[in-house]
């Protein structure tokens, strides 16, 4: 009897609505003509539902919806919760579909008379989700409603329904095998897109959002073997085709990060593209080392400028600034090496590794600064290294310079005193104070 009540309510008030129009006002209290009775079973089925005593609430909140469907949008935010909780609650199948049917119904009827679709009818298709992601016959459903969903929410989709979709899009795929590839990888992206929307807002729910980014990844693999040579055979014609796809170029980008496939030129190429149109620091270093690495010293340099001039913090400019002096530094130009890494020791000075680096240009200077004619000013450059190395901490370093200082024989034959200070000359150009190694 409980079954056919749901079932004849749900259709007896379709049919009244379909023939009757509503003016559509959620806001403020809209009363009937029979006002008195419109309040007693307002004030009747909020106590009921309020109560959970959601049998009871039932038959005083039909009559509102039938009587007053416009009196305000609690009937229908009241009567959701009372349909959900009902069809959580039961057990018998086909009562339980009877009571999600009347849970869709309250949505699409709320979206009707309060507008507000794109916030209300992801809230619909979740419901859908919950009740019957389990049921092989409301597949298709499910998934249509959520296709709907995404283009009315866009990138505001909300977090639950966003990582519904992700179980949405798998079962939907491997139930029907109607889905390509390519069909997948678009969905993919879509739902990609809003993580990196919502990702990018900040704010408490990041991690929750990269949660279902993980779950979107492991849902991909799932469905589709997104290796190297996929990438390479599928993708990467339609790059080259169209090199100003940013989506594709992302795309690539991602797989090929993801597979490991960051030594094909293709990933690099799809880096420099993506970097070319929307320029972020950690992709500019990124390819910036990968030029390197490849021995592309001029490219890694000018990705490592593009880097530094996108830095937002000290130590990601100081970071920037050590990479510029160590391409420097292999190509013999240590003066301007040593002044990218004092750059560093500027924008970061907590970064005394700079120091370590200054000492190594300093100790590997002497075939550019010995006159091999004063033994004692020769060994200068390694007093300056020892200095540096002892302001990065390094003692292994520092006992490696003292080794080069001058012995006291040297200093006595010279005439030199412990102590005296003395300029370096050449490149370095410091004044040291003069000591022994021994």
């Amino acid at each position: 009897m409980k079954g056919k009540f749901l079932s004849g309510f749900v259709f007896a008030i379709a049919v009244l609505f379909a023939t009757q129009h509503v003016q559509a006002q959620c806001k403020g209290w809209t009363w009937p003509e029979d006002k008195a009775t419109a309040e007693e079973k307002n004030v009747l089925y909020g106590d009921a539902v309020n109560a959970k005593n959601y049998r009871a609430a039932v038959a005083p909140w039909q009559w509102l919806m039938t009587n007053a469907p416009n009196l305000n949008s609690s009937i229908y935010i009241k009567g959701e919760r009372m349909y959900n909780a009902m069809a959580k609650a039961e057990k018998d199948p086909v009562r339980k579909s009877e009571l999600v049917d009347s849970l869709l119904w309250i949505v699409d009827r709320r979206i009707e008379v309060c507008g507000e679709e794109k916030k209300l009818f992801p809230k619909k298709a979740l419901y859908n989700y919950i009740h019957n992601i389990k049921n092989k016959e409301k597949t298709a459903d499910i998934y249509e409603m959520y296709e709907k969903a995404f283009d009315i929410a866009g990138k505001d989709l909300d977090r639950s329904n966003a990582q519904a979709y992700v179980t949405v899009l798998k079962v939907y795929s491997l139930r029907t095998k109607l889905l390509s590839d390519e069909q997948i990888l678009e969905k993919y992206d879509r739902l990609i897109e809003t993580i990196d929307h919502n990702v990018a807002k900040g704010g408490k729910n990041v991690a929750k959002w990269e949660s279902v980014r993980s779950k979107a990844d492991d849902m991909l693999s799932e469905l589709i073997t997104v290796d190297c040579d996929f990438v390479r055979n599928n993708l990467g014609p339609k790059f080259k085709a169209n090199p100003d796809d940013m989506k594709m170029a992302k795309r690539i980008f991602g797989f090929m990060l993801m597979g490991k496939c960051t030594d094909d030129p293709l990933w690099l190429e799809a880096g420099k593209k993506i970097q070319e149109k929307e320029p972020a620091y950690g992709l500019a270093k990124n390819l910036g080392l990968k030029c390197k690495a490849q021995a592309d010293k001029a490219t890694a340099e000018k990705y490592f400028n593009e880097a530094f001039t996108l830095a937002t913090t000290g130590d990601d400019k100081a970071d920037m600034c050590m990479q510029l002096g160590h391409l420097k530094a292999e190509a013999g130009a240590k003066a301007s090496a040593r002044a990218l890494y004092r750059k560093a020791l500027a924008a970061d000075p907590s970064n005394v590794d700079a120091y370590k680096y200054i000492g190594n240009l300093y100790f590997g200077s002497s075939a550019e600064c010995s006159k091999k004619e004063d033994r004692v000013k020769d060994r200068l450059i390694y007093i300056a290294a020892y200095n540096q190395f002892q302001k990065a901490g390094n003692a292994k370093l520092m006992a490696a310079a003292k080794a080069q200082f001058p012995s006291k024989e040297e200093m006595f034959e010279r005439n030199y005193n412990k102590g005296d200070v003395m300029n370096t000359g050449c490149w370095i150009g410091e004044s040291v104070t003069l000591d022994t190694r021994d």
